[in-house]
């Protein structure tokens, strides 16, 4: 399985591309979008066969193709939104050079026909995109809940659960329960379409998110069976339905989609949420193609668990940290304080980078200076140590890797250990967030306690940044509280 590629943030004032690989939009339609794009501070650059019309395709496939790569090389682009549906994504899937969209890191969003290239952008590449709004939409399409939504999604505001600023009173829990997997939404037929293709990604555990328009209920109970006899629904973690219904024709006397649902996946045990926004209406959510999600059912809660690295930056020429960020794809810098003549200088350069990154919660690791006032202000409780041995014991200024190991044999003690502690500007101080203990044996050298607590030092850390990730940290009067 591919590692998985979050996008950068996007920022006030950026610039959005958009592009037509699918099928044709109409010019006042688009034209009026991008003023709408606009008015909201961003800028916004076309690709130069937007409104090719070549039947029902906008223009030949040599044409879609390049212009979807040539917008996420642009650096004057910092994120690619579609124009509209229709067809035709399906015809370019092989000729989609993976390393030019996943490798730019600029966020993509689209729908509808185009959940086949997200999907295999996730697939191959591991590339996390955004089922939104088509370009098209932004002048009226979507509500302004949806598109307030979309833009708080793709600037990184959103933590938690991803439902959270809908109304829920139409949810349903057609099977109560929780999973944990991947999320993947994308609309039914175009998923069918994948089976059997090496375009699909692994579904093992993953909670499907389902939309359809314009289609017969019998036509949504026969895909939705296609799921179920290629094997689909054996092998996923859970399911939440959206609009399936949205511009279908009326029809007297058809089953509900409820029961339709409830057919289809008939007796298998994941749970499933109904009633989801997700669809072709204006009443729309945003969902990431790709994170690790907790689905509550009973609840109507779809909670992010996922957080990957944005961004390395150390103060050593040769760390093997720089090799390791390149093959994960990760942005590394070199940024050492004595290449600064004044500390508000160094500070600055930071703050740029992490900003620049969309940086949320910093981890230092093996970094042996102080941070700067500046940057503590600027995230607080929000900079993450980790310590090998429990503090307060055992630290401060020169206590650091052996010296520690040494110092807490010399003492005698019988138990060292591992802290999580958020960083303040004192060294080896600030809130305790997890301690785990680590036993001292009879004969241990610096070396063999040592490699005992690194192995608890792997894992705590992780579960320091999950505890972050899932917003369960809160600190009060200097003291740590971890919610349940």
């Amino acid at each position: 399985m591919n590692q998985t590629q979050l996008p950068r943030p996007l920022a006030a004032r950026a610039t959005i591309g958009i592009c037509s690989p699918s099928g044709p939009v109409a010019e006042g339609k688009l034209k009026a979008a991008v003023r709408a794009i606009e008015r909201r501070g961003y800028k916004v650059v076309l690709s130069p066969s937007v409104f090719q019309r070549r039947g029902y395709l906008a223009g030949d496939d040599d044409t879609r193709v390049s212009e979807l790569h040539a917008m996420f090389q642009r650096d004057d682009v910092d994120a690619v939104f579609v124009s509209r549906g229709g067809y035709g994504a399906s015809r370019i899937l092989r000729r989609i050079r993976l390393e030019r969209i996943a490798g730019s890191r600029k966020p993509f969003v689209a729908f509808s026909d185009a959940t086949a290239l997200q999907w295999v952008l996730f697939a191959r590449a591991g590339f996390v995109t955004f089922s939104g709004p088509l370009a098209v939409e932004w002048a009226g399409g979507v509500a302004e809940a949806g598109l307030a939504g979309t833009l708080d999604l793709l600037s990184g505001k959103v933590r938690g659960d991803v439902l959270a600023g809908y109304a829920k009173d139409g949810f349903k829990a057609l099977r109560g329960g929780q999973c944990e997997g991947v999320l993947l939404p994308g609309n039914l037929t175009l998923i069918c379409s994948l089976l059997g293709t090496p375009f699909l990604p692994d579904l093992s555990g993953a909670i499907l998110v389902l939309e359809e328009v314009g289609e017969a209920r019998y036509r949504v109970d026969r895909l939705l069976f296609h799921l179920r006899n290629a094997g689909v629904f054996a092998r996923i973690g859970g399911l939440v339905i959206g609009d399936l219904t949205h511009g279908a024709p009326v029809e007297e006397g058809m089953p509900a989609v409820e029961e339709i649902v409830r057919d289809a996946t008939a007796s298998y045990g994941f749970p499933i949420l109904f009633g989801v926004p997700y669809g072709h209406g204006s009443e729309r959510a945003t969902l990431p193609v790709g994170p690790r999600v907790r689905l509550d059912a009973e609840r109507g809660e779809l909670h992010l668990l996922g957080a990957g690295a944005a961004v390395v930056i150390c103060n050593v020429p040769d760390a093997g940290v720089f090799e390791r960020a390149k093959e994960l794809g990760v942005a590394a810098y070199l940024v050492r304080r004595d290449d600064f003549a004044e500390g508000p200088a160094f500070a600055a350069r930071l703050l740029e980078i992490l900003r620049e990154h969309g940086v949320e919660l910093i981890l230092m690791a093996g970094y042996l200076r102080k941070l700067p006032g500046a940057l503590l202000r600027a995230y607080p409780y929000r900079v993450l140590n980790i310590h090998p041995a429990l503090l307060p014991s055992f630290g401060g200024k020169g206590l650091y890797g052996r010296r520690v190991h040494e110092a807490v044999l010399e003492a005698g003690c019988r138990v060292t250990g591992v802290t999580v502690h958020l960083a303040d500007d004192k060294y080896d101080h600030g809130p305790i967030v997890l301690q785990r203990a680590v036993e001292v044996r009879e004969g241990d050298t610096p070396e063999s306690l040592a490699a005992r607590v690194l192995e608890v030092e792997h894992q705590i850390y992780g579960d320091a940044v999950r505890l972050f990730v899932q917003n369960r940290v809160r600190v009060e009067h200097g003291r740590v509280h971890i919610l349940a």
